[in-house]
């Protein structure tokens, strides 16, 4: 194992990971199981062919949470919407 393995992480980074707050672990654990889950639309043009990703797939939404036994309420649907809005935001598909 190399030196920077064996080091304790770095409390004053400035691109330390954040802690997952207790609260989040379901919306997290649902939103991992959906990063597949993705509706996409092509560009194309006589130069190029884009892929974007337009929105996640509502109702794999539901049931991958059904087979993970996790509730989707407001609040967790609410979450998942906010990680999906800042996801396209920072890959250039719709918002």
């Amino acid at each position: 194992m190399s030196q920077a393995h064996k080091t304790a992480p770095c409390e004053g980074c400035e691109n330390r990971r954040p802690e997952l707050a207790p609260e989040n672990w379901e919306t997290w654990e649902l939103w991992l199981a959906l990063r597949t889950q993705w509706r996409t639309a092509s560009i194309t043009t006589d130069k190029y062919c884009k892929v974007i990703k337009t929105g996640l797939d509502y109702s794999s939404l539901f049931l991958v949470a059904k087979t993970l036994e996790i509730e989707v309420t407001p609040a967790l649907l609410s979450k998942i919407r906010a990680l999906e809005s800042a996801t396209l935001s920072k890959e250039g598909g719709e918002k």
